[in-house]
Parts: C-alpha cells; structure tokens; sequence
C-alpha cells in the first residue's frame, strides 16, 4: 500500500510559488528544445542539471519533469507540420500526422497530439502508482531472452507495417539494421563497416543526425524540388478551435488505440534502456495491425498520431519505475534524471522508495502538471502554428537546414554530424523518390542494435538456442509475433473470398 503522507508533502511543495515557477519554466524549456529538431530535451536537463545543486532536492525534480514532461509534445509539433520530428521519440508521429498537415488538416492532427500526449501521460503515471509496490517482479521479469523477443516483435512487424510494396519494405528494414550495426562491436571487439575511420564511426551512426538527416535534410529537398506549400492545397481545411477540437474528438472517437498505444509506451518505458522512439514504432505499427483500414495508415490516418502520442508521454510513467525502484534508468532522460538525483545526495532503490516517497510523488505531479500545460499552451496556439503550412516553402527551406543542420552539430560538436546527415537526407530523399518506405528504414536502424546486443547477452546466458522459447514471457512474445504474421494473411484471405463471392453474386 503507497501511504498518502508522502504525497501530501510534494503536493504542499508544488502549491510553494518557487516550485510552480519551476515547473513552468522547465515546460517552457521542454516546448522550445522540444520544437529545435537535433536539440533534445537531453540537452535541456544536462545543461541545468549543474544549477540544480544548489537547489532543495523537490525543487530540482519538479524543474526536471517540467522538461520531460513538455517535450514530446513540442516534438510532434515539427513532426506535423514539418515532416521533421523535434525529438527522435516523434518519429513515428511523422508518418501520418504530416500527411494530416499536407491535406489541411494540421489543427486536427496538433489537437490529437496535444490530447493524446496529455491522457496518454496521465495513463503512465497512474500505470506507475498502481504498480511501485509490485515493480520488483516486473523489471526483474525481463532478462535479455525477452528483450530480444521483444524487440523481433517490433522489427517482425516492419514486414507488415511497410505501406505499398512490402520487398520494399524489407529491402530498407535490412538496410536500417546494416546501418545501426556500424561500428565497435561491444561483444566482439572488432570495427564494423567503419569506412577506415579509426575515430568517427567507432560508436556508430548517431541518432540525431541520422534522424535530422533522413527527416529534415530529405524533406528540405523535397521541398525545394516541389515548391509550393507545405499544405498541397495551399489551405487549411480545419482552422480556428473547431478545428483543433475536432482532433481532440478523435481521440476519444479512437479510444481503443488510444489505451493500445498507453499499454504499450508504459510497458516498454518500464524496461530499461529500450527508450520512447521503440515504444513509439511499437504503438504505431501494432494499431496498423488492429485497425479496420490498415490502408489508410501512412495516408493521414488519424489513428496513427493517436496511437504514437499516447505512447510517447506514457512511457515517461513507465521509464520512473525502473530508475526510482532499482536505479536503472528507464530512457535516456531517466539516466540524467538518475544522475540528478545522486548529485542531490539520494540512492535510488527499494531504500529510496521507502524513505523518499515525497521525491516520487514531486516527479509524478510534476510531469502530470507539465504535461497539462504543454497540451493546453498547444491547443490554445495550434491555430496560429498552422498557418506555416500555407506559406511558400521558399521562405521555410533555408530556415528549417540551418537550425536543423546547428541542432546536428550542438549535439555532439562534432562537424561530421553534420556531413552524416546531409549523406542521410539524400539517402532519405532518394529512397522516397523510388517509392522505398522511409519508415521501414528507420524502424531497422532504431531495433537493429538493439536486438543484436539482447540475443548475444542471451546466449552468454545459456549457450541453448532454446533457451528464447524456455521463458513463459519470451515464449507468448515469440506466440505474438506468429499470429502477427498470420492475421494479415487470414485479412487478406477472407477479403479475396468477399471479392469473389460479390463477383458470383
């Protein structure tokens, strides 16, 4: 049973004048490093988090959770309107949520993220309550047979999720997995297609320039070569509040995805190290599985953004278990939060939660109330923001490569990011001007380490192949992805009968 002391202390705390400035400003910081693409919340809270030290400890956690509550959000702002994700976690979101923007539809597509972004983080933290007295059995549940099982599951569905021609699809999975597994190879010790460079590819491709080269770079060719507006029509057909709470519709209209995407952002944020942009691949393609019309994903579907927004602020419930009970961080941001708070004199663990409950009670409300204000300040504003979709494009190209290009480079200030991304965008563009889907590809680059590292830790485990299918939860993952290959063919089966039984009728 969670005592109610502790969170009548941290709620007492957040009512304190400097601790709600706190949270607004770490939100603030959150929107504007979160609409930067390649300048990610991580950089927000690593840039603070030597200021923190002098601060009281509550004070500290709700600024941080203030930035990571309000930047996924802010991410889903560039991936709408834009095609280019804020934050690698807002990749998925670009798949529909931009076709939305390109039909006039971005005020709707901007109230599904605000909507689904803000439930979606409520969901995860409740998620959090409800399972801090039992987090023990679950984190220790997933060793890496089920990571690996897992992660197939997300890279397995690239097959299916693949619009159009699904050889294609393929093709760009393998070449995304070829791609993330360039570089030191951590089991092995050797040196992966590192072109001969001793020093630049030793870790591999980076994320964000990868992400800002195939998402930003591509589209900014793209734009240049086809002119025009963002908005193919040059209009928006959803504008004003009308048209931003007709997204807000959607989402309780998509309810079912909508808890889909949660489950699946809180489950994949408890496990650590996995990370919000594979929650985020997760929901999208498994609401591609289960929805009545698969075909329109890709197109504009507003199931899409629903189901990759819920997920994304989900997870950050999921991602506080993990680091607070054990102190293994959920996500990338969890690890600084991790650091944050042993610079503050704490030892995360079953200790901390016993003795420190007040401080997990102060991330909870924190995030619950930055989440709040990011998805009100976005409802509020989406109308304004959509207008950039009507101007020519020729006023936006130079400004999205400039700050995408500084955000590569602020990254790891490293110059050959920059080159990387621009190699990545032409690969992007050239691959979407030959009908390759974009989404396959980036799906194979985000699992393919991933799994890499979790089947090589298996096998130190138990040199037993078997030993994947030895596991109750490996073993229904493995289940899962079966039937995940066989639902679309049973689909695909009874639709032909339908075709031809109407053409004998």
């Amino acid at each position: 049973m969670l005592e109610l002391q502790p969170l009548g202390i941290a709620a007492a705390a957040l009512l304190q004048p400097l601790n709600l400035f706190l949270v607004a400003f770490g939100t603030f910081l959150g929107l504007v490093f979160g609409l930067l693409p390649g300048i990610t919340s991580l950089a927000a809270m690593a840039i603070l988090l030597p200021f923190t030290v002098g601060m009281e400890p509550m004070g500290g956690m709700y600024l941080f959770a203030g930035i990571m509550g309000s930047a996924p959000f802010a991410g889903s702002v560039t991936a709408i309107l834009f095609n280019i994700p804020g934050q690698p976690i807002n990749a998925a979101t670009c798949f529909d949520g931009h076709p939305m923007a390109q039909k006039g539809e971005a005020s709707k597509a901007l109230g599904i993220s605000a909507t689904a972004s803000a439930l979606g983080a409520l969901f995860g933290l409740l998620v959090l309550i409800l399972l801090l007295p039992a987090v023990r059995a679950i984190v220790f549940a997933f060793g890496p047979p089920e990571f690996f099982m897992l992660i197939m599951f997300g890279l397995v569905t690239v097959a299916i999720a693949a619009p159009g021609n699904m050889v294609k699809g393929l093709i760009t999975a393998g070449l995304g997995v070829l791609i993330s597994i360039i570089g030191y190879d951590p089991m092995g010790g050797a040196l992966r297609f590192n072109l001969g460079s001793q020093n630049y590819l030793w870790d591999g491709v980076g994320l964000v320039a990868f992400f800002v080269g195939v998402f930003a770079v591509a589209e900014v060719i793209d734009y240049f070569v086809r002119g025009g507006t963002i908005s193919l029509t040059g209009e928006r057909v959803h504008t004003g509040l009308r048209g931003t709470l007709a997204g807000v519709k959607e989402v309780f209209r998509n309810l079912r995805v909508f808890l889909q995407g949660s489950v699946v952002g809180t489950v994949v944020g408890i496990l650590p190290g996995v990370g919000g942009t594979v929650a985020n691949f997760l929901a999208y393609t498994l609401a591609m599985q289960t929805s009545k019309h698969p075909e329109r994903f890709g197109k504009g579907s507003p199931e899409g953004v629903v189901a990759a927004e819920s997920a994304n602020n989900a997870k950050d419930g999921g991602a506080l278990l993990p680091t607070v009970a054990f102190g293994i961080p959920g996500s990338a941001e969890t690890a600084l939060l991790l650091g944050a708070l042993i610079l503050h004199g704490f030892n995360p663990g079953p200790l901390f939660i016993r003795d420190n409950m007040e401080i997990v009670w102060a991330l909870i409300l924190g995030l619950l109330v930055s989440n709040l204000i990011a998805s009100t300040i976005g409802l509020i504003g989406a109308d304004l923001l959509t207008r950039v979709t009507t101007l020519n494009v020729k006023y936006l190209v130079p400004t999205i490569l400039v700050v995408s290009l500084i955000g590569v480079y602020a990254d790891r200030e490293n110059i050959w990011d920059v080159l990387l991304a621009i190699i990545a965008g032409i690969l992007g563009y050239g691959l979407a001007r030959f009908g390759f889907p974009i989404i396959t590809l980036v799906i194979g680059f985000v699992l393919g380490r991933l799994a890499e590292r979790a089947f090589l830790q298996s096998l130190q485990i138990s040199m037993d192949p078997w030993i994947f299918f030895q596991r109750p939860i490996a073993l229904v993952l493995f289940v899962l992805i079966v039937l995940f290959f066989i639902f679309p063919l049973i689909r695909r089966w009874k639709s032909r009968n339908q075709a031809r039984g109407s053409a004998r009728g």
